[in-house]
């Protein structure tokens, strides 16, 4: 089974996507523990890292603009910056995501989607059962229903 296949089961599945979470959750900690990074690639602390060793930055200076936050921490680009000490805006569409975001007090948290779609009509944002999929883009969320993923909801 492909990891899409396996994340589309558990996300289908309430008491097996809340297992998987705190498991995620216990998985993010240890390769903090072991990496120093919260993402998978370790772009957080490569980041961080030219930001202190060509720039002089120290983490307290830092100032970032997290665009489709998501999690507030597991995987996500800024968690290891606020952690040190820097602050910043995350913008996040999903109005669930945003809750937890808001753990992150001295951040600046906003409920939105940006785009380089021009249009008159009201946006939709479609929630995806896997939120690191959601999308403004219809397309893409017909898309997603057609792999077995699920639209949890619409928002405008």
């Amino acid at each position: 089974m492909d990891s899409f296949t396996l994340k589309k089961w558990i996300s289908n599945h309430p008491r097996i996507y809340a297992i998987a979470d705190a498991v995620l959750n216990v998985y993010t900690e240890i390769r903090y523990m072991l990496h120093r990074t919260y993402t998978k690639d370790q772009e957080d602390k490569i980041v961080m890292n030219i930001l202190k060793e060509k720039f002089g930055m120290e983490c307290s200076e830092i100032k970032y603009f997290d665009i489709g936050a998501n999690n507030y921490k597991r995987g996500n680009n800024t968690w290891l910056f606020y952690r040190n000490g820097a602050k910043g805006v995350c913008v996040e569409a999903d109005t669930f995501l945003c809750k937890k975001l808001k753990k992150r007090k001295k951040d600046i948290i906003v409920n939105a989607a940006i785009t380089d779609m021009r249009t008159n009509n009201t946006l939709k944002f479609y929630v995806c059962s896997l939120p690191t999929r959601s999308t403004l883009d219809v397309e893409h969320a017909e898309e997603l229903k057609q792999k077995g993923l699920q639209i949890v909801n619409v928002l405008d």
